[in-house]
């Protein structure tokens, strides 16, 4: 092009001035190999005309273009001018379309957060140790602020750069003197003007700059320039170590030690302690805390002061405290300690590590703020709160602890007893303790439950979800045993079901069942996972990552070349590692999944438990797999290596299924489905086998075998018939010298005796695995043999999480159709027991409730028994009823004792009578009036029979008498010293005479009694001499009956006024009786001897006469 061209293309284009801002060139001019420009600015509304040599201050930066293709058309005219020399003019690397300031991305986000009015100390803290982001900074920074002393027009978003040079540079190396770092930086960065500029011009420039956000940042001064960029830092380097002495305190006072705190809750804290600061008027423009040994910058104390940057600072203190928590409850390779902070981290610890009074307090008070569950009688839940320490600025009169399950609100109780609430008067970091408080649980515990403290209304605390559980365990104390952790032994479970996989039953046995969850004991050991609510635990600390998805136990995968594989049906690993889960990435086979992406193949991270000696256990469970051979990696990204032995290999089908369909007395029914067979089988599974195959496809595997296993129990006697579990094994059939079973189940099979009558309910028998038959057990009963008074107990049978049980009987069981009858037109006694077992058992006929034995004989099952009742009772009389009662063959070897005296089975008693008596109907009560029983029996059978009326409990015929049916007999009782009678009625024999043993007794009949129980007053004494005599204020209190001299008296006490004893123990025999008065006997007892009373005259008394009103 020629100049005139060039010239054209350059006119009325855009260009940036340092000083004037925007404008645009309005005219080229050339004159003696120069060229200028005029250019039109726009300054504050105002037209402004400047012109400039192009060749001057273009190449100094004065003027830049801002499109790169006028700059190649300047560079081509100035071409022209000189040809033999090519000069390129630098093109500023920008785009019109662009706002940023700097060349630095970093640097760009930096300048809008300032431009926003966000804080920007955490970037800056972020590039603390990034040369280039400093070079590319301190070169930019100093740049415009040359610019600045050069007299030029700067930029809003190029004075913030600056503003960020120096908050940065404050950040980084200010020591109580920031203009020499300032100075020297710029130096150090601006060497090619190193003389141009004095310390002066630079701080008068600076000055200029940071003037406008002097009262902005509201430092107590607002004169102080220095304090912009200190205050935009929050805190210097060199301050830092300072933060750590008040970040312990915080953490020991007012987190109490919380090791399970969130991030959020440290900055609420953190946020509290140091506004309490400035409420107690604790601060000031000094460089330490009022009243206490803390040191902290007073441009610092300026941000908690007037609440500027103050967000800025509460993260740094927080960061603090978490790197404290880390140091104490972790390994230091685990966690990262950012350049800024590790300084004052590294003094902070040689610190504490040397002093071993404050490491005994921190391990001593660790635990007090955590709070736990606490199983109490093996049925009450209770939940313990952690302390917690709120802030003194709060009413402690109003504090109330809400119980939470899945965010409703359970219930609120007032924290109100006198030690509920304790003062802690520290200066500054002062507050109200809650104790730890204990509830009754009344809901889940494993239904997302946490609890908050409130008080007056705002909550200060929530457990989130430091409490959520899945599943709960317990040891026999009632102390939660965290999963992931060594423990062997019976286990108490918290579960919302028992699962119940397959044919086998859970072996988990309930101890208290909820509304929503159950309480149940289990026996859990360090080798083996086990499943609850379908999600897998191990209870041994975890070295190796470990698949603990949920293997299918009945099943697995052959190859052709032999090899088996398991199969899964859900896939989880288990490894333990030092970083945090957010570090951790997978690879599925070789191809990297990234978590939450919409991928086929996702998956989940969980931490399963945490030692608390710096390394995790976590859990990842994977999703979406097809059904195959996979291969799984973890990484490390910190590290971006893979975490040691993690790459694992798998059998996965999801689809594998076996379906219960019948069974018979030989074998099981099942369907199988699975995406390696190419249809659903139907098969039988016969009792006692090991295994069957069918051929099957996997990808990844190619063609082989799908193995199928014994999924539930069988048992063999002999090892050639088998029978399922459920059929009853009976002891008693084994062979004397036999003390072994077979047994056919799945692999790891562990059998116990449960005997619920024993004080050990659950003991483990001993068995033999099978060498070459992983399915194949003997299992040995010699113990059950000896347990002899046994009628049944069961083998339980365990497996992993399931258990089976096989019923064992010593007796045989007895069938309800078995037969014992007595044919009265024949005479004769018929009986047929049936019962299950190969055994013949001793059957006994005895006379009912006698020990006579009428006839014993061994029998089988169903033998038929007729006996003729002559002979069988030939040699006894009045027998009616006849017991016949079941016995096992001696376990003795004697020619003398063939059967066990102590029968299994008594059946009812049975009537040989030929006439059978009954007695129909019976009314007896007693009339008050006339003081009379009153009989009336109805029966039938027999004309006669024999009555007789017996004072109740005593062994004395009150009256007796021949009775007929229907007829009604009257007793006078109202001489009678009993108060209760009984009715008992006999047969009569074919001689005419009566049996002596009654058919039928009444139930006892109260009667009146005119003395027992009484206490009445003795008239007169009748002497021997026929004369009489009044004692004065006597009685006779009336107490029980008893016999002597083979007669019944009334036992009572002679008592004076207020029953006060004259004599004890009389023994009296009324003899006439009307309301008035009574006419009595009355003795003492000597040597089992009754003898008259005497008066000290020596006169015998004879009589006495009783008061009865």
């Amino acid at each position: 092009m020629t100049q005139q061209e060039l010239i054209a293309k350059i006119e009325n284009q855009s260009i940036i001035s340092q000083m004037y801002g925007n404008g645009t060139i309005s005219r080229v001019r050339l004159f003696e190999n120069t060229i200028y420009f005029d250019i039109v600015f726009i300054v504050n509304g105002i037209q402004v005309n400047k012109s400039f040599s192009a060749t001057i201050a273009v190449e100094k930066n004065v003027l830049e273009f801002e499109n790169e293709e006028t700059a190649s058309f300047y560079n081509e005219l100035k071409n022209t001018l000189v040809p033999s020399v090519k000069v390129e003019v630098p093109i500023i690397e920008k785009k019109i379309i662009s706002d940023d300031v700097s060349s630095l991305k970093d640097i760009n986000s930096v300048i809008k957060l300032f431009k926003n009015n966000e804080s920007i100390t955490q970037l800056l803290i972020n590039n603390f140790d990034n040369q280039t982001f400093e070079e590319t900074l301190c070169a930019e920074g100093f740049r415009y602020l040359e610019k600045a002393m050069n007299g030029y027009y700067l930029k809003d978003d190029c004075k913030i750069e600056v503003i960020i040079l120096l908050s940065y540079l404050a950040l980084k190396y200010y020591d109580g003197d920031l203009h020499t770092q300032i100075f020297s930086n710029y130096r150090k960065h601006r060497s090619e003007t190193e003389y141009q500029f004095t310390d002066n011009s630079i701080r008068n420039s600076m000055y200029k700059i940071l003037e406008p956000y002097r009262k902005e940042v509201q430092y107590f001064h607002d004169s102080s320039y220095n304090a912009v960029p200190i205050i935009y830092a929050s805190v210097p380097h060199y301050r830092v170590s300072q933060l750590y002495k008040i970040s312990y305190e915080i953490y020991k006072k007012k987190l109490l030690f919380d090791e399970d705190v969130s991030n959020d809750q440290i900055e609420a804290k953190v946020e509290e302690c140091l506004r309490a600061l400035k409420r107690k008027d604790l601060l000031s423009d000094s460089d330490s805390i009022k009243g206490t040994e803390y040191l902290m910058s007073k441009y610092t104390q300026s941000c908690i002061y007037s609440g500027f940057n103050l967000e800025a600072l509460i993260k740094i203190i927080s960061h603090c405290i978490r790197l404290i928590i880390n140091h104490l409850t972790r390994h230091e390779d685990s966690f990262v300690v950012e350049p800024y902070y590790r300084e004052g981290y590294d003094s902070w610890v040689d610190e504490f590590d040397n002093n071993t009074k404050e490491k005994i307090k921190y391990e001593q008070s660790r635990l007090l703020s955590r709070p736990y569950f606490k199983l109490q009688n093996q049925k009450s839940l209770y939940l313990n709160t952690g302390e917690y320490c709120m802030d003194d600025s709060y009413d402690p009169q109003k504090v109330q602890i809400e119980i939470y399950s899945d965010s409703k609100l359970i219930k609120a109780y007032d924290v109100d007893g006198p030690d509920d609430v304790l003062f802690n008067d520290d200066l500054s970091m002062g507050g109200y303790i809650i104790k730890r408080k204990k509830y009754l649980l009344d809901c889940s515990p494993i239904d997302k439950l946490s609890y908050k403290i409130v008080c007056d209304g705002e909550e200060i605390y929530s457990s989130k979800e430091r409490l959520f559980r899945k599943v709960l365990f317990f040891d026999k104390n009632g102390n939660e045993v965290k999963p992931g952790t060594e423990y062997d032994g019976d286990i108490f479970v918290v579960s919302h079901t028992l699962d119940s996989n397959d044919e086998g039953g859970s072996s988990a046995v309930i101890v208290s069942k909820k509304e929503d969850y159950f309480i149940s004991i289990f026996e859990v050991n360090s080798k083996e996972v086990f499943r609850f609510d379908n999600e897998p635990y191990v209870f041994f600390k975890i070295k190796d990552p470990k698949l603990i998805g949920y293997q299918v136990p009945w099943a697995s995968f052959t190859t052709m070349e032999g090899k088996e594989e398991k199969i899964y049906k859900d896939i989880s690993v288990l490894f333990q590692a030092s970083c945090d889960k957010e570090d951790i990435y997978i690879s599925v086979d070789d191809n990297i999944i990234t978590f939450g992406e919409d991928n086929d193949i996702n998956y989940r991270i969980y931490l399963f438990s945490n030692e608390y000696n710096g390394l995790f256990a976590y859990l990842i469970k994977i999703y979406g797999l097809e059904s195959g051979l996979h291969n799984i990696k973890i990484y490390n990204i910190k590290t971006n290596k893979l975490i040691k032995n993690s790459d694992l290999n798998f059998v996965y089908d999801d689809t594998l299924s076996k379906r219960f369909v019948s069974k018979t007395n030989e074998s099981i029914i099942y369907e199988i489905s699975s995406k390696f067979l190419n249809e659903i089988i139907s098969f039988d599974y016969p009792y006692g086998t090991s295994k069957l195959e069918f051929d099957a496809f996997v990808k990844g595997l190619g063609h082989g075998n799908l193995n199928i296993y014994p999924s539930t129990i069988s048992y063999s006697i002999d090892g050639v018939v088998w029978h399922y579990i459920d059929w009853k094994f009976y002891l008693f059939e084994l062979a004397p010298t036999n003390n072994s079973i077979f047994v056919c189940g799945p692999d790891n099979l562990i059998p116990y005796v449960i005997d619920e009558k024993s004080t050990i309910r659950k003991r483990k028998i001993n068995y033999v695995q099978n060498d070459l038959d992983q399915f194949k057990y003997e299992v040995y009963v010699d113990y059950l043999k000896t347990l002899k008074d046994a009628v049944s107990l069961k083998i339980c049978f365990e497996y992993g999480t399931r258990s089976k049980y096989l019923k064992v009987w010593y007796k045989p069981f007895i069938k309800n159709d078995s037969i014992i009858e007595y044919d009265k037109q024949a005479g004769k006694l018929r009986a047929s027991i049936l019962f299950e077992g190969k055994i013949q058992l001793w059957l006994l006929l005895s006379i009912t409730n006698t020990e006579n034995i009428l006839h014993k004989v061994q029998i089988t099952s169903g033998q038929f028994i007729e006996l003729d009742k002559t002979s069988l009772i030939k040699y006894y009389n009045d027998v009616h009823f006849i017991t016949a009662s079941l016995h096992m063959p001696s376990s003795e070897i004697s020619l003398f004792k063939k059967y066990e005296e102590e029968p299994f089975k008594t059946f009812s008693k049975v009537c040989i009578d030929d006439v059978e008596v009954k007695v129909e109907k019976q009314n007896i009560y007693f009339n008050d009036v006339t003081s009379e029983i009153v009989v009336n029996t109805v029966f039938s059978g027999v004309d006669k029979l024999e009555m007789k009326v017996c004072p109740s409990g005593f062994d004395k015929i009150f009256h007796n008498e021949e009775i007929s049916s229907g007829k009604s007999i009257s007793i006078k009782v109202n001489k009678s010293i009993f108060n209760s009678f009984t009715v008992l009625l006999f047969k009569p024999r074919t001689d005419g005479s009566y049996e002596d043993k009654s058919f039928y007794t009444s139930k006892p009949l109260r009667t009146t009694s005119y003395f027992l129980k009484r206490k009445l007053q003795i008239k007169e004494f009748v002497l021997e001499d026929n004369s009489k005599h009044q004692p004065n204020n006597q009685w006779i209190n009336f107490i029980r009956i008893e016999q002597l001299d083979g007669d019944y008296y009334l036992l009572g006490n002679i008592v004076g006024l207020g029953n006060k004893i004259v004599l004890e123990d009389v023994y009296v025999s009324p003899i006439t009786l009307n309301s008035e008065e009574s006419t009595i006997k009355i003795y003492r007892k000597k040597e089992d001897k009754k003898y008259n009373l005497k008066l000290k005259s020596g006169l015998k008394i004879l009589r006495a006469v009783l008061s009865m009103k």
